[in-house]
């Protein structure tokens, strides 16, 4: 049976309404993570940074990935507690993993994922905002929800003195296999239109391209970042 590796393909872009970008991606053959800076709060170029840096090192380095969530949320608030510039600096992060022949995907935040099975796109992540919270709670319809002042409220993050709890997902690894990582700037665009764009067997430059385009179809008030990483033969 063949190795399998992954093939990275990723984007940051400004988006049209941000003065700096707050997201950080990096990739290789067994790993692809995006980091969002969260806003309105300090820093979160230098958050998202060093959460990536640090999952990245740490799981290089033979640390499970939960464990590699939660080390990178330390150095993060660590950091924050070190320069009053950086005071309450704070970010999300998602990543996946090829381990052997399975995805292990680690999740904390508001950006997505989704897989790419042929033409079946599922997105595999939860929304960690309170309003998703509460939707999955009942105490809130998904209709309200997209309204609600709580959508832009997370649940959880990366640098908070409270540890966080990442969902955690495993799912087969099979060649062909697409991995779509996005930030939540991809939010802005047309669901519809983002969905047609991943069930299309499109080169990975043009669909991360289209889809970033989307956003600035949508008016892109945010930043984002777009990461595909194809399941290919490693050997």
């Amino acid at each position: 049976m063949p190795e399998l590796a992954l093939d990275i393909t990723g984007r940051s872009e400004l988006g049209l309404v941000r003065g700096n970008i707050e997201d950080s991606w990096q990739g290789c053959a067994r790993m692809a993570i995006v980091a969002d800076g969260v806003g309105g709060r300090p820093a979160g170029e230098l958050a998202s940074l060093l959460a990536v840096q640090v999952f990245c090192e740490t799981t290089r380095g033979g640390i499970a990935p939960t464990e590699a969530v939660r080390v990178a949320s330390r150095v993060v608030a660590a950091v924050s507690l070190s320069n009053p510039l950086f005071t309450g600096m704070c970010t999300t992060l998602t990543a996946v993993m090829l381990d052997c022949r399975e995805i292990h995907l680690v999740h904390v935040g508001d950006s997505q994922a989704w897989t790419v099975v042929g033409d079946e796109v599922t997105l595999i992540t939860d929304e960690q905002s309170v309003a998703a919270a509460l939707v999955r709670a009942g105490e809130l319809s998904a209709e309200d929800a997209l309204r609600d002042h709580r959508r832009h409220m997370l649940a959880q993050v990366i640098g908070s003195k409270v540890e966080p709890q990442p969902q955690e997902t495993r799912l087969p690894a099979h060649l062909g296999d697409r991995i779509v990582l996005a930030t939540d700037g991809l939010n802005e665009a047309d669901p519809g239109d983002v969905a047609r764009l991943l069930a299309k067997a499109l080169p990975a430059q043009d669909l991360v391209d289209q889809l970033v385009a989307a956003t600035y179809d949508a008016g892109a008030p945010d930043n984002v970042t777009v990461v595909v990483a194809d399941v290919v033969n490693g050997d």
